[in-house]
């Protein structure tokens, strides 16, 4: 019988009581030889393999009691202590034994309810799994022992009933899981309704998403029906809150953003073999015998038919050889795997519902409005193409994802909503927040702290730039509207950024003041340099090497130089000069500073150039490569320059001449 979330929280809350005072009772009734068992305890803790044989030899009994007052037997104990090949040779003799003499024995359940299985499951001892299960697969159903004991009965221990692959997905044990759903059966033994929505919900937690995919897939008539599935608000409440699992969630660099886009992913859970179903439902079935996995379903084509699919099978393993030979592409590969089956996730959860407004706001206002603020557009945009009125959902303080969208400066999805209800006629219902009074300039003139724009100056630019540009897009009536505390959103925007504008100044003032030294000092020296001839002038003032190329780039060089540290001293005197006036910090600021540094690399690195150049006039060597040593030397300081400082520029001049979402849009 299907409850709805909450009932079932607590009745999980009413179980965890239970099972706690069950397990006092059952630890004060429990007689085990604790002083008997304690040196089979510190050898499997130890993994001391032989000290095990012998205390079973000793004592052959200890094979099937309980070895410690948490009910664990040494099965229990074993799977989670060591998983190499000499202990799983052991565990693997121990099961043939009980097999043969005390076949209950791997039933046996803990003071937490828990078998030998469920902790095996647990550690992700997959090997341990594997012999269990061939011994005796009804282990897949329960703990019927430890209902008898206590004499207990299902309803006592709740509606849904902890598996072992439960347990398995809870610890993000893939290879565990994938074996107890592919190879065994586990599908259908005693896995229906809410035990399967269970299941679903811990993989989505436990970030296995290939094999969350993979069963949404096989039962979408139960997982992704919100009448069907218990789970289904915790699921897409969770996903959204998911940033890291979507695309939008990661920075990524220029050529990290390159190799992402050309990348292909192959979802590694098609070598899973799983099981047909004949039905959409996990309906309890008999289980088969046999433990044998289903052959795996091929992902290419075993026969390439044409030159394309041929092409396709070449293009994809050449990237796959790539990923194990090349640090980082692993990760990328991963990353948008990840990213891939999330999405898949989120459209085949939301796209197979026919919504109402009142069915959407029930289950899909939540979400989405969650997935606005931390910027997840994809959500946002699956979301709106099942539901399209989903803009009209407000949170407790009247904002929608419109306003969310600005609030938190979420370009994209301020981009899609924007796309979405553009030709709508009353366009300002839907701008204009509700508890405060506040439109959406003043939601723009509010202060959102970023980790993504780095320094006050760039983080003050950006403020701006979504200020003019919420401005620009919408009525002018917009810009004289007070909040209820009577301010109008520009100055809405002065209050709040005030402290950012002060740090931002300090930033640009003692950027300037360092680089105006620099620039200072090579004007100085070259200045200097241009007087001074290399290799002397003869009786008539010329130089002696005036027809050399060496010469000719000496000259070329410092003349360079001297101009461009004298535009770069210009340009950071000009920032020092500045009155530093908002407007100032949106393009005038940055377009100094841009110019300024450019100077200043370019006049360090002629600079170096004209030395070079010097050093050959001056220097004659046999040995030629000692010049070629010297002159590398002297890339030496223009290479950590353009290190330290090129990063900088270049968020510099993305941030002030780069696209912008605003272009593009119209009143």
């Amino acid at each position: 019988m299907s409850v709805d979330g909450s009932s079932f929280s607590k009745s999980q809350m009413d179980l965890e009581v239970q099972l706690k005072e069950r397990t006092k009772k059952r630890m004060n009734a429990s007689k085990v030889k604790i002083g008997l068992y304690r040196p089979l305890i510190r050898a499997i803790l130890e993994n001391d393999l032989k000290a095990q044989r012998d205390f079973l030899s000793k004592y052959p009994e200890a094979i099937k009691d309980e070895i410690d007052e948490f009910g664990n037997t040494i099965f229990h104990l074993i799977v989670q202590a060591s998983v190499n090949s000499a202990s799983i040779k052991l565990l693997k003799e121990l099961v043939s034994k009980v097999s043969k003499d005390f076949p209950k024995t791997l039933e046996i359940a803990n003071v937490n309810n828990l078998t030998a299985l469920h902790v095996a499951a647990s550690a992700g001892n997959t090997k341990a799994v594997k012999l269990f299960l061939k011994m005796n697969k009804d282990l897949l159903i329960g703990t019927k022992v430890y209902q008898e004991e206590m004499n207990s009965t299902k309803e006592d221990l709740g509606d849904i009933e902890l598996l072992p692959v439960h347990h398995a997905a809870f610890w993000a044990q893939e290879e565990t899981v994938q074996y107890l759903l592919s190879g065994t059966g586990g599908w259908t033994d005693n896995f229906a309704k809410d035990s399967g929505d269970l299941l679903f919900k811990m993989l989505i937690e436990a970030n296995l998403n290939g094999v969350a995919l993979k069963l949404l897939k096989h039962y979408p008539d139960q997982l992704a029906n919100p009448k069907e599935n218990v789970f289904w608000n915790i699921i897409v409440d969770m996903l959204s809150e998911k940033y890291l699992a979507f695309k939008s969630g990661r920075r990524l660099g220029f050529w990290e953003s390159l190799i992402y886009d050309c990348i292909p992913v192959k979802d590694d859970q098609d070598h899973v073999a799983w099981p047909p179903s004949e039905d959409s439902d996990l309906e309890m079935q008999n289980h088969k015998s046999s433990t044998n996995c289903p052959e795996e379903f091929p992902t290419l084509p075993q026969k390439a038919a044409t030159i394309d699919a041929f092409g396709k099978r070449l293009f994809i393993g050449m990237w796959h050889a790539l990923i194990h030979l090349v640090p980082g592409l692993k990760r990328i590969h991963d990353n948008k795997l990840m990213h891939t089956q999330t999405l898949e996730i989120v459209r085949l959860m939301i796209s197979n519902v026919d919504w109402t407004y009142k069915k959407a706001s029930k289950r899909l206002k939540k979400p989405v409005l969650t997935a606005a603020k931390l910027g997840i557009h994809e959500f946002v945009k699956e979301v709106l193409e099942a539901y399209p009125n989903s803009f009209l959902f407000y949170d407790k303080k009247g904002r929608n994802i419109f306003l969310l969208a600005v609030l938190y400066r979420k370009e994209k999805v301020f981009s899609l909503i924007h796309d979405q209800v553009a030709s709508i006629r009353d366009y300002t219902n839907y701008v204009k927040e509700k508890e405060k009074l506040r439109n959406i300039l003043h939601l723009a003139g509010e202060l959102v702290p970023s980790s993504h724009v780095p320094g006050a100056a760039l983080q003050m630019q950006r403020e701006l730039q979504w200020f003019k540009g919420i401005r620009d897009l919408f009525q002018p009536f917009l810009q004289e509207q007070r909040n209820k505390f009577g301010k109008n959103p520009g100055e809405v925007f002065t209050k709040k950024h005030k402290k950012l504008m002060e740090n931002g100044e300090k930033w640009m003032r003692e950027t300037a003041t360092s680089c105006s030294v620099v620039s200072a000092l090579i004007i100085t020296i070259v200045f200097a340099a241009a007087f001074t001839v290399p290799g002397g002038i003869n009786s008539n003032g010329i130089p002696n090497y005036l027809n050399r190329t060496y010469f000719r780039i000496f000259a070329v060089s410092l003349a360079i130089a001297l101009f461009a540290s004298t535009t770069s001293v210009q340009m950071f005197l000009g920032m020092l000069t500045s009155r530093y006036a908002e407007e100032d910090f949106l393009e005038a600021l940055p377009r100094k500073l841009i110019i300024g540094l450019i100077t200043l690399f370019l006049s360090s690195s002629s600079m170096m150039v004209a030395f070079g150049a010097a050093f050959c006039i001056a220097i004659s060597h046999p040995w030629k490569w000692v010049i070629i040593l010297i002159c590398l030397l002297g890339c030496l300081p223009v290479t950590l320059f353009a290190w330290m400082q090129f990063p900088l520029l270049v968020d510099i001049f993305r941030s002030t001449y780069g696209p912008s979402i605003f272009k593009s849009m119209k009143r």
